[in-house]
């Protein structure tokens, strides 16, 4: 990463990547203790607990992006799931994993 010169604000990147247990039962504890308290840019959670039976809009936090999910396939539990603060620029790559990875790959920059 480039430093700012004289008179540039620097700006740390702030991420949380929480183990959430459910985030259907977790999402308000996540939002309003974590998220928002601490202005986090991007947030990754694990375990998520979700399934094609919980809308795609579920748990949007205000200002961030809608979550991008990767639920856990023909069992319970799993899942892993991220957000971004709105403005950051955020693209899920096209990664080919095994159906049991649950892992999902956003490139970086450096500029």
């Amino acid at each position: 990463m480039a430093r700012p010169g004289p008179g540039c604000a620097r700006h740390q990147l702030k991420i949380l990547s929480a183990n959430v247990r459910g985030l259907r039962t977790n999402i308000g504890d996540l939002t309003h203790n974590c998220v928002l308290q601490h202005s986090i840019d991007i947030v990754v959670v694990t375990e998520t607990w979700l399934n094609s039976e919980v809308e795609p809009t579920f748990g949007k936090i205000c200002g961030y992006t809608h979550w991008t999910r990767k639920d856990r396939q023909e069992r319970a539990g799993g899942g892993v799931a991220v957000c971004f603060k709105e403005g950051l620029q955020s693209q899920l790559l096209d990664v080919v994993t095994p159906p049991e990875m649950e892992a999902m790959f956003f490139p970086s920059s450096t500029g």
